[in-house]
């Protein structure tokens, strides 16, 4: 936050902050607490630092990123977002980063200060970040050079993940037939695959439709660069 305090002076900022939602923020640490949960902690110390005439904005990146704050709140009511957080379930898709920026970046521009900041707090998963997505970057960050975005600053704060060597991701789901009739069997298959370091040991592995888990089934281990595919029978 110093880095858009000019001249020891306080000049009210409008920050917008993306919180990756994520299925692989739903890990624990050692401690117990997710992912998620440490990034809710990283916010609210980002709360204690905010001046009284600053705006904050809340983004999680889900599939579709999903704009907490519809307008911007005052540092004072993000005790009340926090709190609306912590009653969250763990994320269960997938979280494109860049996606999530485009629009972190429409909540700032609501804002009235001329200071624009906003700050990621993430796994740095490098699938979420779509490290190869340039046109993705490209419509998230807008024109970095001449534009009115030109002076936001954008700061990643990566949520520690050493004590969790093993990292599972799941490939697209591909379903058989192509065309699903009502009622009739379809067989659904994923690629599960251990991205960490670490060997993992009995995974459950759920199959949900429709916010319900309809099925269950249990990986064996996985080696580094080990992947194992899974396959559900399940009439829509």
């Amino acid at each position: 936050l110093q880095s858009i305090r000019a001249g020891g002076k306080s000049y009210p900022a409008d920050i917008a902050v993306v919180i990756d939602h994520s299925a692989s923020m739903g890990r624990r640490a050692a401690g117990g607490e997710t992912l998620f949960g440490q990034a809710i902690d990283r916010l609210q110390d980002l709360g204690k630092m905010l001046g009284p005439s600053d705006s904050v904005s809340i983004v999680l990146a889900e599939h579709t990123p999903r704009v907490l704050t519809p307008t911007p709140v005052s540092p004072a009511e993000l005790s009340r977002v926090i709190q609306t957080l912590r009653q969250m379930d763990n994320g269960l898709t997938d979280g494109p980063i860049p996606d999530a920026l485009g629009a972190a970046r429409e909540m700032v521009r609501k804002g009235t200060h001329l200071k624009k900041l906003i700050v990621v707090l993430s796994d740095a998963q490098r699938t979420g970040w779509q490290v190869n997505g340039e046109g993705a970057w490209r419509a998230a960050l807008g024109d970095r050079l001449a534009g009115p975005d030109r002076d936001m600053g954008v700061f990643a704060v990566n949520i520690p993940v050493d004590d969790l060597p093993a990292n599972l991701s799941v490939a697209p789901v591909r379903v058989l037939p192509g065309l699903v009739g009502i009622g009739r069997p379809a067989q659904l298959f994923a690629s599960v695959r251990n991205a960490g370091p670490g060997t993992s040991t009995e995974s459950p592995v759920r199959l949900i439709v429709d916010g319900r888990t309809v099925a269950t089934q249990q990986l064996g281990t996985l080696d580094s660069g080990q992947s194992q595919t899974v396959r559900f029978d399940y009439a829509f």
